[in-house]
């Protein structure tokens, strides 16, 4: 029987219990405080990111420093920097509030607006809002702030006392070149045709402005020679190449718009989609007044953020009743203007564009970012004045709508403006309400209309709200009563309605019914103001215009869900920082959900909604068991419930122990302090890889390799101790000489899991099984020609797609030019042997450029694509660590540079970046496994420098010498190891981690030596010599950081650059593949290179453990 527990902390342990449940049970669910300020904080809800302020004032953590200073002219951006950064740091430094918190203040602030709020992007992301750790959000602001640190040449912690890396040209080509123009995003067929029609409507209109078109650099390349002839026939036309790749699995490429607008060469720019129509010529717009006074104008879309968004908690801001969602169909901004403080925010909305799979789940695509980038910087921004209108048709009903729409009709910014266009419209119109006339018509809808789309029935009714100011204080239609929506009837439909009309919300008809009455009006499209859209239909479609239903697939009674998004308003609209201050409350007559989910119940249920809201009853209303579960997430709550959880764990294992008689002499405080201990161990650097997959290395154990050089599957390590199981990934990938099957095999894994065969028992497949760590890897190989020839077995092993980088191929990087050393003579001339001899380095690289093809074949890089995976491995071919071109220059394989670092600068980097695009895989140039090797080629050097110091003139030299028999020289084996080193830390810090953190990088291998035939260039006493000294630098460098501090030197070897901690504690491995063929030459394929079998396979099988073990962050601290 095992002892009990140390009856002393029984009472302990009730009183615990006693204390949870009381507390558990008696807390009311909503007996929330507001947003605490950042002086009463709460440790679960809150997430302090790095930056510590210089001082605890309230005002510094409760408001944003306020708007930066303007220079008279285009600052520096150090200048620049230094006003921006006090606010850039504020938001650094702002606690990020629960979301049930951040909920309760949006609702006080935006009363009534939660209805007006986009619910299909609160459908699609509202569980990620109410789940996203504090840590996640504070996360995501810091790498957007990081990536605009660095656009303005600065670290993210430096204030800008240095001098930007930027120079002075540099800095202001970004500002652009003084023009007004058009820029607009366009590549694949169908936008390239809208965009088409859009210019040539512009033209039409008489707009004469120079136009950008940016796309995907294989969009742009694809585009045939008639099509750009067509496009410059229009005038000052130019294509521009985003840096970015197109992402795979994306229903539309959003991430390119900010990169467009901020490196489009215009100083102001007018942004247009590309199924965007102008009613009129809008070159007016760059000398409104409107525009002037902030140089940005955004105009709204048809919803406004839920208050159950996490930007409020992750921007520090509160919502405003008045601020719409983008329609970034057109963006109005000037790079130029408040001094530069607009390009900022274009870097803030380029990166969170870049930042997508973050930023998205909160914009819903792209057109946000560009509103929260100034929300992110604490800057004012200006809105277009008037909400939209749409324009459409009508159709038989559907759930009570009659109307269409498949355009927003977006308006200019005064009425003054029509006595500019007095020509294009009837001479008895009088303006109503003192309106903006119509400008744009962005179709975004158009392309997805399944019916009622032919000409003449495209654009024939006009639906507006009235009024329909933004900033109206008079009136609640926009603030509270309005609602638009998409819905889908034959294609995707918009409609826009007054809840407050003859049928109000929640008396049974459908989401608000009466969508036809109220503050609305419908007016026939072709003579509604004043006819001056009356002939647009007409010219769209004389332009080449066309419609269609989207290729997605829409049912036709489905359930509503909203559009795209919406933008701010008014005149001038502030970014609102959450203070210390309670915010107003809004009528008290309103209630407000407390989670996401209860918003998605609005409209089906709003009785229940505000029962439960009031305490009611109804399905929504709180039991007493779900108050508790909603506690439960409360510090005072969880904590000590934990702690008692964990303190019963501990005390029932000691008292379950085996050995009674020996537990019963340990004191509980010594066992609990060991279990403590051995809890913990697993939170301090690297995790206990414990047993399984990762509990031995089967290549570091001894063991047998098992050779089949028929059979390749059946070549394998096998480790004489049976626990440690062989690790054998290649056959799941290996494709025979007569399998042309799917690589990826057609069942899931889960489906493979789950498979029952006729015996009860699971199914094991054999052969190809599913490897999803395998997919869109980058494994990168910066070594010899062992290594090329491991590549391309490994292909062909796969069936996969081979090929050599030749100097013509798309992905190569540019040859390699030596800087010239030029000698200056007296008379401020080159002298001649300076002269000659650079002379003559240039006409050596372009007999090196002219090489035969069968030396490129040797020397070049070699790609493996494995495309069914997404998967690229990428060898790099190099001549050691020093190189030797003294000795090889002459040879028809050699291509410089021949130092093995200036390779890897020159041509393995940069050919990673060309891959990317040539390949359309991004995450190419940030490779997911590295492997370094350098050796063969060292000793042939040190066998080429013996051979000539005992007086031999030139190759061949006899095999039968005893001269490369002995021992490296220690001076030999010191500049080696310094090289070594040097060589390592280079590639540690060339490729980092995601946050470009050294630490954080990918695993680095080195590969182990090969024992090979006798042969002169590779003597065997000399490589164990040099694979043991390699040995031992990878040991130094693991130790070395271990312990890392950034003011540690290592004396020893001050001259391997930065103090840097770049990890190699953790990111530094060993492939033990070269090892585990001793013995086996006579599988060579010549004296130095290793058959495919058993040779290539084994490599295989490691770099396959390994690149799994990597993906999975195996014997890594938390990332």
């Amino acid at each position: 029987m095992a002892p009990t527990p140390n009856r002393s902390l029984l009472p302990i342990i009730i009183f615990s219990v006693v204390t949870i449940v009381y507390f558990t049970f008696r807390t009311p669910a909503h007996s929330r405080h507001p947003i605490p300020t950042s002086n009463a904080v709460e440790n679960d809800q809150w997430d302090i990111t790095n930056y510590v302020a210089p001082d605890d004032s309230a005002l510094d953590k409760a408001t944003p420093p306020g708007r930066p200073k303007l220079f008279d002219s285009i600052p520096t951006s150090t200048e620049l920097w230094r006003v921006l950064i006090p606010n850039v740091r504020w938001l650094l430094r702002q606690p990020i509030p629960s979301h049930r918190d951040s909920l309760e203040t949006q609702n006080r602030y935006c009363a009534g607006t939660e209805k007006q709020a986009n619910l299909d992007q609160l459908a699609g992301d509202g569980q990620w809002w109410e789940k996203a750790t504090n840590k996640e959000l504070a996360d995501g602001r810091r790498r957007v702030a990081q990536n605009v640190a660095e656009r303005f040449g600065f670290g993210l912690e430096e204030t800008g006392e240095r001098k930007s890396r930027f120079g002075e040209r540099e800095w202001k080509a970004l500002f652009g070149d003084g023009r007004k123009g058009l820029v607009f995003t366009a590549g694949n067929k169908d936008t390239i045709n809208r965009l088409l029609t859009s210019l040539k409507v512009l033209r039409r209109h008489g707009c004469r402005l120079p136009a950008e078109i940016w796309g995907f650099p294989d969009e742009i390349r694809g585009l045939s020679s008639s099509k750009k002839k067509e496009f410059e026939s229009l005038g000052d036309i130019r294509f521009k190449e985003v840096d970015q790749q197109r992402r795979a699995g994306q229903w539309k490429q959003f991430q390119i718009k900010g990169e467009a607008i901020a490196r489009s060469t215009f100083s102001e720019v007018l942004y247009l989609d590309s199924d965007n129509i102008a009613i009129r010529d809008p070159t007016f717009l760059f000398e409104t007044p409107l525009y002037k006074r902030q140089g940005v104008v955004l105009w709204p879309d048809l919803t406004k953020d839920s208050p159950a968004n996490a930007i409020f908690r992750t921007l520090s801001y509160t919502c405003d009743p008045e601020e719409w969602q983008l329609d970034s169909g057109q963006i109005l901004i000037s790079k130029t203007a408040r001094s530069g403080l607009n390009l900022a925010a274009l870097f803030v909305a380029e990166a969170m564009q870049k930042d997508s799979e973050f930023w998205f789940k909160m914009s819903g695509g792209d057109k946000d970012t560009f509103r929260y980038a100034f929300h992110f910087l604490s800057l004012d921004f200006t809105p277009a004045p008037h909400w939209l209108s749409l324009a459409g048709t009508i159709i038989p009903t559907f759930h009570g709508h009659q109307f269409c729409g498949h355009t927003m009709v977006q308006f200019g910014f005064s009425v003054q403006e029509w006595n500019s266009i007095r020509d294009l419209f009837d001479a008895d119109y009088t303006p109503r309400n003192n309106h903006a006339p119509p400008l744009f018509l962005h179709a975004n809808l158009l392309k997805h209309s399944g019916s009622h789309n032919a000409p003449g029935q495209v654009w024939e009714t006009f639906k507006s709200a009235d009024p329909d100011r933004i900033r109206n204080p008079g009136s609640e239609l926009l603030t509270r009563h309005i609602r638009g929506r998409v819905y889908n009837h034959r294609g995707m439909c918009s409609d826009l309605w007054d809840a407050e009309g003859a049928a109000r919300e929640g008396t049974g008809v459908p989401w608000g019914g009466a969508f036809e009455t109220g503050r609305f009006a419908m007016w026939d499209f072709q003579e509604t103001q004043g006819g001056l859209m009356r002939n647009i239909e007409k010219i769209y479609f004389e332009e080449g215009g066309v419609t269609g239903a989207s290729a997605v697939s829409l049912a036709e009674n489905r359930d509503p869900v909203d559009l795209s998004d919406s933008p701010d308003t008014s005149p001038t609209l502030r970014s609102r920082r959450l203070s210390s201050a309670t915010p107003p409350l809004g009528s008290t007559a309103v209630m407000f959900p407390s989670s996401t989910a209860a918003y998605r119940d609005i409209y089906e249920d709003q009785d229940s909604l505000i029962k439960s809201q009031s305490g009611g009853g109804g399905r929504s209303a709180k039991i007493p068991w779900v108050n508790a579960v909603n506690n439960l997430r409360r510090p005072a709550i969880f904590v000590p419930l934990a702690s008692t959880v964990i303190l019963l764990i501990l005390i029932f294992q000691r008292s379950s122990s085996n050995n009674e008689a020996l537990t019963s002499y340990i004191p509980l405080a010594d066992s609990l302090h060991s279990s403590f201990d051995s809890l913990t161990s697993t939170f301090k650097g690297k995790a206990d890889l414990g047993s399984g997959e990762w509990g031995c290395n089967p290549f570091e154990a001894k063991g047998r390799l098992i050779v089949d050089l028929k059979v390749p599957t059946n070549n394998r390590w096998v480790p004489y101790d049976t626990t440690c199981k062989p690790s054998t990934y290649m056959e799941s990938l290996y494709r025979g000489p007569n399998d042309d099957g799917p690589l990826i095999p057609p069942k899931t894994p889960v489906e493979q899991a789950e498979e029952i065969g006729a015996d009860g028992r699971p199914v094991r497949h054999v052969g190809r099984e599913f490897l999803p760590w395998f997919m869109n890897r980058t494994l990168v190989i910066h070594g010899d020609s062992i290594d090329r020839f491991h590549l391309k077995d490994f292909c062909h092993f796969l069936k996969g797609n081979l090929f050599v980088v030749s100097p013509d191929h798309a992905a190569s990087p540019p040859p390699y030019h030596q800087t010239p050393v030029v000698e200056i003579a007296e008379n401020g001339e080159e002298t001649p042997e300076s002269k000659a001899r650079n002379d003559a380095r240039r006409e050596q690289e372009r007999v090196w450029e002219a090489r035969p093809k069968d030396g490129i074949d040797l020397t070049n890089p070699w790609v493996c694509d494995i495309e069914e995976y997404g998967t690229t491995v990428v060898s790099v071919f190099t001549w050691g660590l020093e190189g030797a071109e003294d000795y090889y220059g002459i040879e028809r394989w050699y291509n410089p540079p021949a130092a093995w670092g200036e390779r890897l600068d020159h041509i393995t980097v940069p050919l990673l970046k060309r891959l990317a695009k040539y390949l359309n895989r991004p995450k190419i140039v940030k490779p997911d496994l590295v492997e370094l090797n350098s050796g063969f080629w060292d000793l042939r050097k040190y066998t080429e420098q013996d051979f000539i110091a005992a007086g031999w003139k030139s190759r061949p030299y006899p095999e039968d010498s005893d001269i490369p028999y002995n021992n490296l020289s220690p001076e030999r084996e010191a500049q080696w190891e310094r090289d070594a080193r040097k060589a390592i830390k280079k590639a540690a810090r060339a490729w980092r981690g995601p946050e470009d953190d050294a630490r954080d990088g990918p695993t680095i291998l080195w590969r182990t030596l090969h024992h090979p035939r006798r042969h002169n260039y590779a003597p065997y006493p000399r490589v164990h010599q040099l694979d043991s000294l390699a040995l031992k630098v990878v040991s130094d460098l693991e130790s070395e950081y271990t312990n890392f501090h950034p003011g540690d030197r290592y004396h020893s070897h001050s001259d391997e650059g930065s103090n840097e901690d770049l990890g190699l504690d953790e990111r530094l491995r060993i492939d033990y593949s070269g090892h585990l063929m001793a013995g086996q030459d006579l599988h060579f394929r010549d004296l130095l290179h290793p058959n495919a079998l058993p040779g290539s396979w084994l490599w295989g099988n490691v770099m396959l453990y390994e690149l799994k073990r990597a993906t999975m962050k195996i014997g890594r601290s938390a990332m």
